[in-house]
């Protein structure tokens, strides 16, 4: 109960207490310095009302700081963004191909959450107009995606949820790359490589399962294309950048047997017979390489 709540309960128990005593004084005949009595504790209960009023407010609780609010902490979460923007697509995919299905679906929601934690955070954390834009932005295009993964993973919706995700990916990515210019490009390079090659990882396994949804649209074969050899490109950069550096090399070489396993799956073509067995093997793959670029990825980030 508050301090002015005590004060009125006080206030009206003097009352009735005061007008007790009157009843009882007049019945029995009592004198009138009983009910001068009464009369005055009800001018000391009111008395004390402004008083409680004008307590002094409590002070403001000073705002807590935002969780991973430091510069390099934040191009950390910009490049998770893009990654996962290519891997909830990935996931929706193979949703529609029946590939690992209920572990697809699980993945998506796990990886939904974390989307919109990360996003919260870097829109609560942009300290330029720039950045308050670009996370705004991203914000929007996210819903859309959303809406339209509702509509479920069909040939009819891949064209449609193709293009959307490009544009949800290169805004993430023109997030990082204005944080990544802050921090300065040498000591970002090894995080910006593995980060691509991570990011690529599941956007390949993303393509090749558009194209096995029946997406026969020419971009789909040509950025199919595109995201492999960006891929050995990227990997033949950090190959130069870990030489002098053992714990970075060794994840690297360990990303390089994941990545064999990945590329045999890809380029199996799929039967009739064998058809979600194959599907199973480039999923799984894929979530492989993703660990072994993700343990590279937090290597550099330290």
């Amino acid at each position: 109960m508050s301090v002015a709540r005590s004060a009125a309960r006080e206030q009206g128990e003097a009352v009735k207490a005061a007008g007790s005593t009157n009843s009882g004084a007049l019945r029995r005949g009592a004198s009138g310095a009983a009910r001068c009595l009464a009369i005055s504790l009800v001018v000391v209960a009111c008395a004390g009302l402004p008083a409680v009023q004008a307590a002094t407010p409590p002070k403001p609780v000073a705002a807590k700081p935002v969780a991973g609010s430091t510069l390099p902490q934040r191009l950390i979460t910009a490049e998770q963004l893009k990654m996962l923007g290519e891997r909830l697509t990935r996931n929706w995919a193979m949703t529609g191909l029946g590939a690992l299905k209920v572990r697809a679906e699980n993945q998506f929601e796990i990886d939904s959450k974390r989307y919109e934690r990360l996003l919260k955070q870097m829109q609560e954390s942009a300290d330029s107009q720039d950045l308050r834009d670009n996370y705004a932005l991203l914000g929007q295009l996210y819903g859309d995606f959303v809406e339209l993964h509702k509509l479920g993973a069909t040939p009819d919706n891949v064209k449609a949820l193709a293009d959307q995700n490009e544009e949800l990916v290169w805004i993430a990515e023109k997030g990082a790359q204005m944080l990544r210019e802050r921090v300065g490009a040498q000591q970002t390079e090894g995080l910006r490589l593995a980060s691509e090659a991570r990011a690529l990882s599941q956007r390949i396994a993303k393509l090749y399962f558009f194209r096995s949804l029946g997406a026969t649209a020419p971009f789909v074969a040509k950025d199919l294309a595109a995201a492999q050899k960006a891929y050995r490109d990227a990997i033949k950069n950090l190959d130069t950048l870990v030489q002098d550096k053992p714990r970075q090399e060794a994840i690297l070489r360990l990303a390089e047997l994941q990545w064999q396993f990945f590329a045999e799956a890809l380029g199996t073509t799929p039967q009739p017979w064998d058809r979600q067995a194959t599907f199973e093997s480039v999923a799984k793959a894929s979530d492989s390489l993703l660990v072994a670029l993700d343990d590279l990825s937090n290597a550099f980030d330290r």
